[in-house]
C-alpha cells in the first residue's frame, strides 16, 4: 500500500466525526496551542497539526491544544481544507506559507509536506535538492514520479512562456575558446568550465561587466583552465532573436529577485547568433 493510501490529504464530515471533530455547517471547529497571541486563521501554515479540543485528551488519546502552547485558538475551517495524517488533523487549506514559489508548482509543495505531515515553507523546501523533493513528494501522488514529471513539465512550460528574454545578452569565454566556438558555437557542455558544480548550459548576462566577472573570478576554482587564458577573456553580444524562447530559463544559481538579469540557455548557441565581440 502506498503511502498516498494512508493520509487522508482532505477528510470527509463523517471522517471527522468518527474521531471526536465537532462539524457545524460544513465547518469543522478546530483548536491549535502555540506560544503567539491572536494568531489568526490566515496565519496557518499549510500542514500545521490542530486538535479537536481545546484542553484534556481527545477520543483517540491525542492531547488537546493547551498542551502545545499556552494560548489557544480556535477556528472554524472548512472540511474539505482538514486532513488527517497518522489519526492527527492538519491544516490542508489556502496559507501564506506555500506562496511565492518559483521552482515547483503548489502541488509539488503541497505533496512534500503531505508526506512527511509536515508544515515546511516554500523557502525551505526550496533549500531541497531536486531528486530530493522529486523522490519525496512522489510518494505522496497517486501517480508516482509520472504525476510529478507532468506537473514539473507543465510548470517549465507556463514558466517560460511568461520569462521576459532581452535580445542582446552577454557571455563571457576565453579567447583561446574562440575558434571552437567559431565552429561549434557556444556549448553547455564545454571541455572547460569556470564553475565545475554549475548545472549544464550557457549562462547569459544582462550587463556586460557582469558576463565577464564570471571567469575572471572563476580563477582559483577550476586548476584545468590554463593560468595564461585568465589575461585574455572576451565579452560575446548574443542576439538572442535567433535562439529557441523554450531553452530558456532563469540563472537557478541566482534568487529573485536579482534572477531577472541572469539567464541561462539549454541549448548549443550557434556563432551566427554572435553579434559582436567586446
Amino acid at each position: 500500500m502506498s503511502w498516498y493510501k494512508q493520509i487522508k490529504i482532505s477528510a470527509t464530515e463523517q471522517e471527522l466525526r468518527q474521531i471526536g471533530v465537532h462539524v457545524e455547517n460544513g465547518m469543522a471547529i478546530l483548536y491549535r496551542g502555540t506560544n503567539i497571541p491572536n494568531l489568526i486563521q490566515n496565519d496557518l501554515r499549510y500542514g500545521d497539526y490542530l486538535s479537536s479540543v481545546s484542553s484534556g485528551v481527545d477520543i483517540t488519546g491525542n492531547l488537546g491544544a493547551d498542551s502545545y502552547g499556552k494560548y489557544v485558538q480556535e477556528y472554524k475551517i472548512p472540511v474539505k481544507d482538514v486532513g488527517i495524517s497518522n489519526g492527527e488533523l492538519q491544516y490542508k487549506g489556502k496559507a501564506q506559507s506555500l506562496k511565492g514559489g518559483e521552482k515547483y508548482p503548489l502541488a509539488i509543495y503541497k505533496a512534500f509536506n503531505d508526506y512527511y505531515g509536515s508544515n515546511y515553507t516554500v523557502e525551505e523546501i526550496d533549500k531541497e535538492d531536486y531528486n530530493t523533493v522529486r523522490s519525496i513528494a512522489s510518494m505522496a501522488m497517486s501517480g508516482g514520479r509520472e504525476e510529478f514529471d507532468i506537473l514539473m513539465g507543465k510548470f517549465k512550460k507556463q514558466a517560460q512562456q511568461k520569462i521576459q528574454i532581452p535580445s542582446v545578452l552577454y557571455h563571457a569565454t576565453f579567447n583561446n575558446n574562440l575558434e571552437s566556438i567559431k565552429k561549434h558555437g557556444l556549448l553547455p557542455t564545454p571541455p572547460q568550465k569556470c564553475w565545475r558544480d554549475c548545472i549544464p548550459g550557457v549562462y547569459l548576462h544582462v550587463d556586460p561587466e557582469a558576463a565577464y566577472s564570471y571567469p575572471e573570478t572563476a580563477d582559483d576554482i577550476d586548476h584545468n583552465i590554463p593560468e595564461e587564458w585568465y589575461d585574455n577573456i572576451i565579452v560575446l553580444e548574443i542576439n538572442t532573436e535567433l535562439l529557441d524562447i523554450n531553452l530558456f530559463d532563469y540563472d537557478p544559481n541566482i534568487a529573485p529577485p536579482n534572477h531577472v538579469d541572469s539567464f541561462i540557455y539549454k541549448g548549443i548557441i550557434p556563432f551566427s547568433a554572435v553579434k559582436n565581440i567586446l
